[in-house]
């Protein structure tokens, strides 16, 4: 993501140390490589930062923490705790303002954090709420569930957001399908159908944008009208209107968190 000024990059990275071993840490860079420090660094084994979100002035970091116990190699043993800490990059204060939660994005006014959230470690859902971690409840006022979401995205408007999703659950109706839809035979999310969905702000409604091979990282244009990510090593921008492929290139990646520079 970009600073307020669109001319620094934040973004985690993973990393192990002699002193913390491994984890991953926030750092910030300029476009031109120059200036790359660290604002979070993990401050033992096994704690991961990620998904960073910068408030409007710049003052304040929105970060997902996990931290695991156990052997990671082994998830049935492993325990993890996942929260969205606060941070003052004035003062370096930290706070952990919202428990059970992943993946935090604010609203380019400052005042909205949307996020995934979590019980007993499996997704429960996107949910919202106040810059402080108050006022927390479900995004979606329909009656569509997911298995699995990921890298929630407020448009630069702030009156969208896009979703990476699989595993559609309960249909607009509010039928509980027998189970998720399958792809086809795709490498989708554990066999499932994965679909890029645009809703409004208010989680009044949701579409689905583009069918997917997999999960990916959707970016929103400066201008709002369009949608990029990776999927499989394939490039593709489509138009946030109506799910049109504008462009759909291959590339030497098979995944990753685009950003759209201008």
């Amino acid at each position: 993501m970009f600073d307020q000024t669109r001319k620094v990059l934040v973004f985690a990275l993973v990393q192990s140390t002699e002193k913390e071993g491994l984890g991953s840490d926030i750092y910030s860079v300029n476009l031109d490589g120059t200036d790359l420090r660290p604002l979070v660094t993990h401050e033992r084994p096994n704690v991961f930062y990620a998904s960073p979100s910068l408030d409007p002035a710049g003052d304040h970091l929105y970060v997902h923490r996990r931290s695991a116990e156990g052997d990671l190699r082994q998830p049935t043993v492993a325990r993890t705790e996942d929260s969205i800490e606060r941070i003052d990059l004035r003062t370096r204060e930290r706070r952990t303002i919202l428990t059970d939660a992943a993946e935090p994005t604010l609203s380019p006014d400052g005042k909205t954090l949307l996020f995934v959230h979590l019980s007993r470690g499996d997704q429960d859902g996107l949910w919202t709420s106040a810059a402080d971690g108050s006022s927390a409840g479900p995004f979606l006022k329909t009656r569509d569930s997911f298995v699995f979401q990921q890298a929630p995205r407020f448009s630069p408007s702030g009156r969208q957001v896009v979703v990476s999703a699989a595993g559609h659950l309960v249909n607009r109706a509010g039928r509980r399908l027998d189970a998720p839809a399958t792809a086809g035979g795709r490498s989708a999310h554990l066999g499932i159908q994965s679909e890029v969905f645009v809703a409004p702000a208010e989680g009044t409604a949701l579409r689905s944008l583009a069918t997917l091979s997999d999960d990916v990282v959707p970016t929103w244009s400066p201008d709002g009208t369009r949608i990029a990510f990776i999927v499989l090593g394939t490039f593709v921008v489509v138009s946030q209107a109506d799910g049109a492929v504008q462009l759909s290139q291959r590339m030497p990646l098979l995944y990753g968190d685009p950003v759209w520079l201008r």
